[in-house]
């Protein structure tokens, strides 16, 4: 990752990824401490020598974001990725930048996770086609009947 734009993408990229996926406890964008923290604590539970390469301080963090490193490990890559929640193909598909539908495809994983819908899909999995049809039809029914924006009322 040593080029100019390369750099380029992993900076956009990982700002990009601390906008659209907050700290689920805060449910703010992760700080950079808060992000060094959640992966080295998800890093202790992993073998010596996976654990060595996937720890990460916050100020590489910082420097990961903001440009002024370009030479992520592919263990900080893994710790990123899984910081968000996502793939390491989807992480290295938005740094690329070759295909301007991966960052698309990462909103779209970010809006989809605010609406619910990922914890739907999961959910519906498994069900047999009339217990879909039946959820389709309350899902409708309360998107016709209930307020617009639960969120509005509180």
């Amino acid at each position: 990752m040593a080029n100019g734009k390369q750099s380029d993408g992993l900076a956009k990229t990982l700002t990009m990824l601390f906008d659209l996926f907050p700290n689920p406890e805060t449910k703010r964008p992760y700080t950079f401490e808060e992000a060094a923290d959640h992966i080295n604590r998800r890093a202790a539970d992993l073998p010596d020598d996976e654990r060595k390469t996937r720890t990460i301080s916050s100020t590489y963090v910082w420097q990961l974001t903001r440009g002024k490193r370009n030479n992520p490990t592919v263990g900080h890559l893994n710790s990123l990725a899984d910081l968000f929640n996502i793939s390491l193909s989807q992480l290295i598909d938005a740094i690329s930048g070759d295909d301007p539908r991966a960052r698309e495809d990462l909103q779209l994983v970010a809006a989809m996770r605010d609406a619910g819908v990922l914890e739907i899909m999961h959910r519906v999995r498994g069900m047999g086609e009339d217990s879909r049809r039946t959820l389709l039809a309350v899902l409708e029914h309360a998107r016709l009947n209930g307020p617009a924006d639960n969120a509005a009322q509180n």
